[in-house]
């Protein structure tokens, strides 16, 4: 059974995982979360503010990923056209 420290550390863990991938400007999926189970007791008071502290870096974090997503440049249509441009087009056929 996983002890609120252990969750604690685990979350700690990721959160460096998804910092250093943000530096690195690649996303992957955190390899040490999944390995953590939730505790079964209420968290006790004296890991109160550690939590909240990881909660809010954890926020600070998904706010940052969700900017740069949205920022991003928009891939290029497979159909050849630009995104300004419409699929439709008139062709002269009277040649």
């Amino acid at each position: 059974m996983t002890t609120w420290p252990q969750l604690l550390d685990a979350m700690e863990r990721s959160l460096d995982h998804y910092e250093a991938a943000l530096d690195a400007e690649t996303i992957s999926p955190d390899p040490h979360w999944p390995r953590v189970g939730r505790p079964a007791e209420p968290i006790p008071s004296e890991l109160l503010a550690r939590a909240a502290e990881l909660m809010a870096r954890n926020n600070r974090i998904t706010a940052e990923i969700q900017r740069r997503l949205k920022d991003r440049p928009k891939p290029p249509r497979r159909d050849g056209y630009s995104r300004n441009q419409s699929a439709v087009s008139v062709l002269d056929t009277s040649a």
